[in-house]
């Protein structure tokens, strides 16, 4: 089994890696750690060394724990969410763990949804944690 979960550093992201881990002890399944940063015609050099310390730092963790894990740093191309559903198909996840807030309906509308467009458009399971 295949759990992945998108992880930006944040308290969330870290709530919805916990969720992912506790998954990957039940099932015996391998963790899969997406974190996505935005093209732009200038790359943030220390904010992507930065991203994938963390991501080393996280795998690292998990083999030692005997959790099999597979960290991505990917260059965002479409948005966020579109990404992460893609990712999810490309490597055949069965299940997607995603952290969420509660956001008035004029901030979703402004600002979007990253987990609403997942939550419809996944392919596979989505276990949606909250704060």
């Amino acid at each position: 089994m295949r759990i992945a979960v998108g992880f930006n550093g944040s308290e969330l992201s870290k709530v919805a890696l916990k969720m992912a881990e506790a998954h990957a002890r039940a099932f015996n399944a391998e963790i899969y750690v997406f974190t996505l940063t935005p093209h732009s015609p200038e790359l943030n050099v220390p904010e992507i060394e930065a991203a994938e310390t963390k991501l080393k730092d996280i795998k690292a963790r998990l083999n030692k724990e005997g959790i099999p894990c597979e960290t991505h740093l990917v260059i965002r191309s479409l948005s966020y969410g579109e990404d992460l559903v893609s990712l999810t198909r490309d490597h055949k996840i069965d299940e997607f763990v995603i952290g969420v807030k509660n956001r008035s309906r004029v901030g979703k509308f402004f600002m979007g949804s990253t987990a609403q467009f997942i939550i419809l458009n996944c392919e596979c399971p989505v276990v949606v944690v909250k704060l």
